[in-house]
């Protein structure tokens, strides 16, 4: 039997890594700026937001190739949302939607290749990349800061987004703006 890896399978790898990655900053930045309640209020909220997401794919089961793009770019947004409620508003972090959303989009994104594609073997990539995502968590944000990991997700999105082939130019457009908006961002 020849165990073949598709682009469907390492776009499914990098979210997952990306979601349990951002997970795992955000408890670390809660727990810098609140206490360790409300850091485990926001593994509530990222298990809110994948139940949420869960729950919208399966009202829309049929979803067009494009909009997988769509969904990339609003989890890219999201996480930047994120970031900005963390800075600017760190006393407004119960039940945010800034802290929900990347979840869900992220959780709609797999649930969509999913059902896609066999869903034991994207449901194994899921997992690979959740565990390695918690796992590299722990070398990463010592080494890059928290503030620094929003921008590294950012950066395994856009590489797996370069995997994934869309076929609508206006998507790839904006999504090479927002790359370079991204990689521009630590200069600004």
């Amino acid at each position: 039997m020849k165990f073949d890896v598709g682009r469907d399978d390492v776009e499914v790898f990098l979210v997952a890594f990306s979601l349990l990655f951002l997970e795992t900053v955000f408890f670390k930045t809660t727990v810098f700026i609140h206490d360790y309640l409300n850091a485990i209020l926001v593994i509530s909220y990222a298990l809110l937001g994948l139940g949420i997401g869960a729950l919208i794919s399966y009202y829309y089961r049929d979803l067009p190739e494009d909009s997988v793009a769509t969904l990339k770019i609003l989890l890219m947004l999201s996480i930047v949302l994120s970031f900005i409620n963390f800075v600017y508003f760190p006393m407004n972090l119960f039940l945010s939607p800034a802290l929900i959303s990347p979840f869900v989009f992220g959780s709609i994104i797999i649930a969509y290749f999913l059902k896609k594609s066999g869903s034991h073997r994207i449901y194994f990539f899921d997992l690979c990349g959740a565990t390695l995502g918690v796992f590299s968590s722990v070398f990463f944000i010592p080494m890059l800061r928290e503030e620094n990991c929003f921008i590294f997700i950012l950066l395994v999105l856009a590489i797996s987004s370069s995997i994934y082939r869309y076929r609508n130019t206006i998507f790839k457009l904006f999504f090479c703006l927002f790359c370079c908006l991204v990689f521009a961002s630590p200069a600004l």
